[in-house]
């Protein structure tokens, strides 16, 4: 079970380049940094490596990072750094993902939920931030494990 921990105005120096400033931060669990807004933008960093212990937390939803491309469809996984599109006789057919990919496919997982808004639709295609808010007009929850290379921002 997971509870909310609200601090208020605190900010943390050494995630302030991680989150930006944050003015509600709430840890729901050990090792997590957490934040919550109306609406957050979401962009990932280079080298968009991910280990098995990486996640973001979107309200509760774990996103993790898969390698293999079949994955995807079947839960919340998204794009690792390489991904195994074919794999025939012991040969894989591989390809690099980027932040775009990873960011197009947490929007439409997002989406299909029917919880979330996107804000910026046509943009994140073209600069891979994402901005989504609630469709119930509640606060958003993000959460990530320490060092997820991503950029969590509120907006204002």
């Amino acid at each position: 079970m997971i509870t909310n921990i609200n601090i208020r105005k605190f900010i943390i120096p050494s995630m302030i380049g991680l989150f930006g400033t944050i003015s509600n931060y709430s840890c729901t669990q050990k090792d997590l940094f957490c934040q919550q807004s109306q609406s957050v933008s979401i962009e990932y960093s280079a080298p968009f490596l991910f280990g098995s212990e990486d996640a973001l937390y979107v309200d509760g939803l774990k996103f993790t990072h898969v390698t293999k491309g079949d994955s995807i469809a079947i839960g919340y996984y998204l794009p690792n750094q390489e991904m195994i599109l074919l794999e025939v006789n012991g040969k894989k057919g591989k390809d690099r993902s980027n932040k775009l990919d990873i960011i197009r496919v947490l929007a439409s997982k997002l989406k299909r939920t029917g919880n979330y808004k996107i804000l910026n639709g046509p943009e994140l295609i073209t600069n891979g931030i994402l901005k989504v808010s609630r469709t119930d007009g509640k606060m958003i929850e993000i959460c990530t494990t320490k060092g997820y290379l991503a950029k969590i921002n509120a907006i204002p």
